[in-house]
């Protein structure tokens, strides 16, 4: 018996992968298809999980395959422009298409030992002799609807339509880069994300077309939409969408789970890949203490209750983000109008961008403020995290007697706290020396050495 199954081996899945083989466990990395697609379906992520790639080594890898990494001046929030001129924070965004990310996980979960079969389609999960079961297959997860999850929510009345194309002339009908044009028929909009490809994308309500997509099936939406046409170069992608704002009711049932587009859609794009990615971030160091024999009681179960408000959290950013950017005419423009002048402000763009960055998460609610937040930069324990070990930074030099966990002793002027326990997904877990050792037993209880 296997002790654990992934199926599906995007990025959530190959990023599982990855994670679990730092944890020195191998699990099998099931995909129906019979190879990594060439299609572009997702055209970069951002906001922690950027921070959780440098922890872990592998933005370098990510970086050189990027056509941007850093922080944009500003994001568009449901066509509402945002900048993040002056703040401290703003939104960490890497510009590298799905087939790269793939590419650079899938070639990390090789030299982690973890390979990926193709061609391998589930159809009864009885038929997977595994401890436990992780579905990470996407919108129409198999897993999920073989294990009875619940995933109440909507679909959009519209018809989204994308295409990558080599040249795009559009006569001037657009804006700004990166804003999308309302019509009373739909809403249209031409971008590139890298030099000498360009984006176009197009909405408009109606019944999804059966059959694949074509060109002309684009072309002919945009000519409705926009009331003119628009003259497309040589083809590299194209497909259509319908929208859904979708989530699990919960992400484990017993020995299966749930991460990425399988527990979440989101009605409008920029965090489905993050959420996903820090899913399995979450999961994989939990999954691996169970599988080792480490896990404390319950432990597993903070899966779902940690990163399951997190969704929701994204679910109502991504649907206010949607519900803007459908409002066409004079309240569209009002409403959009009013927000801008909100954004204006120091306090609402602040606030916007630690949402967007997703540095706003917090896992529980103790009374010291890093406890459950993201470690900061403290310039001590980067081997230890690039391996995910759990371990202790001593500011003061009075933790001694621990088991099993390593120790860095750290100084610096003014330190956040005398002691900080740190997750293996780089998560503070506990502030302090009372009680460390109580924490330090809610996420492991294996005497000796990781």
């Amino acid at each position: 018996m296997d002790e654990i199954i992934i199926v599906g081996a995007g990025p959530v899945g190959l990023m599982l992968a990855c994670e679990l083989g730092l944890a020195g466990v191998r699990p099998m990395l099931l995909d129906k298809r019979p190879e990594r697609s060439t299609l572009p379906k997702a055209n970069g992520f951002g906001g922690q999980i950027v921070r959780v790639l440098a922890l872990r080594g592998l933005l370098e890898r990510f970086e050189e395959a990027a056509s941007f990494a850093g922080r944009p001046p500003g994001f568009p929030f449901g066509g509402v422009p945002v900048s993040f001129a002056g703040l401290d924070v703003g939104l960490d965004l890497l510009a590298v298409q799905q087939p790269q990310i793939e590419r650079i996980l899938e070639e990390r979960a090789a030299e982690l030992g973890v390979q990926v079969e193709w061609g391998a389609e589930v159809a009864s999960l009885d038929d997977l002799r595994a401890r436990y079961v992780v579905g990470c297959d996407g919108a129409s997860s198999t897993v999920r609807e073989l294990a009875g999850f619940d995933f109440p929510g909507t679909t959009d009345e519209e018809v989204v339509r994308l295409g990558h194309f080599r040249s795009v002339r559009a006569k001037g009908i657009f804006g700004d880069a990166g804003d999308w044009r309302h019509t009373p028929r739909g809403q249209a909009i031409v971008t590139s994300l890298q030099p000498g490809v360009f984006i176009v994308g197009v909405r408009e309500k109606g019944a999804q077309p059966a059959g694949p997509m074509t060109v002309e099936e684009l072309r002919e939406s945009l000519r409705r939409v926009l009331d003119t046409d628009v003259e497309l170069g040589e083809p590299i992608w194209v497909s259509r969408t319908v929208a859904q704002a979708r989530q699990a009711t919960e992400y484990r049932r017993g020995d299966v789970f749930l991460a990425g587009d399988a527990a979440h859609l989101f009605p409008a794009g920029g965090s489905a890949l993050n959420a996903g990615l820090m899913d399995a971030v979450n999961l994989g160091w939990k999954l691996a203490a169970a599988v080792h024999g480490t896990a404390p009681d319950g432990l597993l179960d903070t899966y779902h209750t940690e990163r399951h408000p997190v969704g929701a959290a994204a679910l109502r950013q991504t649907r206010a983000q949607a519900a803007l950017g459908r409002h066409d005419g004079e309240e569209g423009e009002a409403l959009r109008g009013l927000l801008s002048e909100l954004f204006a402000y120091d306090g609402p763009r602040r606030h916007l961008a630690e949402v967007l960055q997703g540095s706003e998460v917090r896992y529980g609610s103790a009374a010291h403020p890093l406890v459950g937040r993201l470690v900061p930069e403290l310039g001590v324990g980067a081997e230890l995290l690039r391996a995910a070990k759990p371990f202790v930074v001593d500011f003061a030099g009075r933790v001694a007697g621990l088991s099993g966990i390593d120790v860095v002793r750290a100084e610096m002027p003014d330190p956040p706290a005398e002691a900080l326990l740190i997750r293996p997904d780089g998560y503070v877990a506990w502030a302090g020396i009372d009680g460390l050792e109580e924490a330090l037993a809610s996420i492991t209880r294996r005497a000796g050495r990781w």
